[in-house]
């Protein structure tokens, strides 16, 4: 129920952004927009939205960590280091950015890498429990390197939080194959059970249909609402989404 909740709040933000997208095209809300869609999973429109609004806003460091987001989430490591160290131009102590980037070089198996990145984390948030599982997996990395370097080159340290990093980053289908893997050779793992199970859970609600003639509550402000005593289902929210996507891919710049 949460989950459809959830569903639903992004699909009225997605309208709403998309609304005041068409109207203004500078406006900085692309950022959240990006974000809302790549939450949805659908990462072409997250990336299509800051591909069109990073020119308008080149030094907006918030935007290249969403592309540096979107990037990692469709598996192009690459193009999400490039991101992330561009949000760190802009501002060197930014955690999210250092998080993110330091989560890539992870998944590439680059503990080198992402050791100073995670030094760095410590002395600005020392105690961010995220940060402290990012110390964990680079010295959980450094030791399998130490113990099998052949093997450890480009395969991630199948550790719980490698798991965590995945879904962080939204990679479901990954990180439930690396709990399979860790399974493999530890079936009595219950923290990987629980893990595998979350995911199963997760990737199931998001397969199922995402509009639905449930009502939701409105999360457009009163002053906005045209009509205050009725509520809107997800079939009105999405077709006033639909309604500013094709406003804003027509808009004339």
């Amino acid at each position: 129920m949460a989950d459809s909740l959830g569903t639903s709040s992004l699909l009225s933000k997605i309208g709403q952004y998309e609304e005041e997208l068409a109207k203004n095209p500078d406006s900085q809300v692309f950022v959240q927009l990006a974000e809302a869609y790549r939450k949805m999973g659908l990462l072409e429109e997250a990336s299509a939205a800051i591909e069109k609004g990073l020119p308008r806003h080149p030094d907006m460091t918030t935007a290249y960590i969403a592309q540096g987001r979107i990037h990692a989430q469709q598996g192009d490591h690459e193009g999400a280091v490039f991101a992330f160290e561009q949000a760190l131009q802009r501002d060197a102590e930014n955690s999210l950015s250092l998080k993110g980037l330091a989560r890539v070089r992870l998944m590439q198996n680059a503990p080198n890498l992402a050791i100073p990145l995670v030094k760095k984390l410590l002395q600005i948030r020392a105690d961010d429990p995220e940060v402290a599982k990012l110390k964990a997996s680079c010295e959980a990395q450094v030791v399998a390197a130490k113990k099998d370097p052949e093997r450890s080159k480009g395969a991630p340290i199948k550790t719980a939080t490698m798991v965590d990093i995945y879904l962080k980053q939204g990679l479901f289908e990954d990180a439930l194959v690396l709990c399979n893997e860790i399974l493999t050779d530890d079936p009595g793992n219950v923290t990987i059970l629980a893990k595998a199970d979350e995911i199963k859970a997760r990737i199931a609600e998001a397969l199922k249909p995402a509009v639905s003639e449930t009502k939701v509550v409105d999360t457009t402000p009163p002053s906005t609402q045209t009509n205050v005593g009725s509520t809107p289902t997800l079939i009105e929210i999405l077709e006033n989404w639909l309604t500013a996507i094709a406003k804003r891919r027509t808009h004339v710049q």
